[in-house]
C-alpha cells in the first residue's frame, strides 16, 4: 500500500479515536531509563511536566522516580485513560493529567515561569512544532532546569499514521543558542535523545 494514501494523525480527534480504540503505550526500555537517570540526574524533589503524555506511561515512570508530575495531552480520550490508570497508582497523590493543546493554547495559569525543574517530551516533539514549543515552555524551567526529549528518527516514510519522526539535521539544530548545555545521544538505530539544560532567555 502506498504510504501517501495514509494521512498523518494531526488532530485531537484523530488521537481520540486512536486511544478510544485502545491505542497502546510507547514502550519504555531499561536502557532508556538507565540513560535518562545518568544524563538528566533527576531528583525526587523535582516538579516535572510531561508533554504529549498519551496514556501516561512515561508520566508514571517520572512518578516512580519520586517527582511531582503533571502529564499534558490534547486528546481527551488519552487523558481519560491516563486518569483511570493513575487512580490505581500508589503515586496517585503525586500525579495529575490534564488536557492542553500545547501548540494552539496559552500556557496554563498554574504553570508559572521558573517553577518547573524538568520538562519531558517523549516521542511527541515531531507533532508539536519543536522550535516554537521550546520558546513557549523553556521559560517555565527553574535555573538549571532540564528539557528532555526522546525523538524517533524520520529515516523513511512510515505506513503508520500515528508514528512521526524528525530528520537528524533538524534534531541537531534544536535548542542552539539558548541553553548552557546541549547533549544528544543515540538510543538504538531509530531514536535520539536530547537533553537541554539551563535555558537563557
Amino acid at each position: 500500500m502506498s504510504t501517501a494514501l495514509i494521512p498523518p494523525a494531526t488532530s485531537a480527534a484523530d488521537w481520540d479515536r486512536y486511544y478510544a480504540a485502545n491505542g497502546g503505550p510507547r514502550l519504555i526500555s531499561e536502557y532508556e531509563l538507565r540513560w535518562f537517570r545518568g544524563q538528566v540526574r533527576p531528583r525526587s524533589s523535582w516538579r516535572a511536566i510531561d508533554l504529549g503524555c498519551g496514556i501516561g506511561s512515561w508520566t508514571a515512570q517520572l512518578h516512580r522516580l519520586g517527582m511531582q508530575v503533571t502529564g499534558y495531552d490534547y486528546s481527551q480520550a488519552a487523558i481519560d485513560r491516563a486518569l483511570r490508570r493513575g487512580a490505581n497508582s500508589v503515586y496517585a497523590q503525586r500525579i495529575d493529567f490534564r488536557v492542553w493543546d500545547i501548540v494552539a493554547d496559552p500556557v496554563p495559569d498554574d504553570l508559572r515561569p521558573g517553577t518547573v525543574d524538568l520538562i519531558t517530551c517523549r516521542a511527541s516533539l515531531a507533532y508539536l512544532d519543536p522550535a516554537t514549543l521550546l520558546d513557549k515552555v523553556a521559560p517555565l524551567l527553574t535555573p538549571g532546569g532540564v528539557f528532555y526529549a526522546l525523538i524517533p528518527l524520520n529515516t523513511s516514510p512510515s505506513p503508520d499514521p500515528y508514528y512521526r519522526g524528525m530528520a537528524l539535521q533538524d534534531i541537531v539544530r534544536l535548542g542552539r543558542g539558548r541553553w548552557t548545555e546541549r547533549s544528544r545521544y543515540r538510543l538504538g538505530d531509530t531514536h535520539r535523545a536530547l537533553v537541554l539544560r539551563d535555558y537563557t532567555a
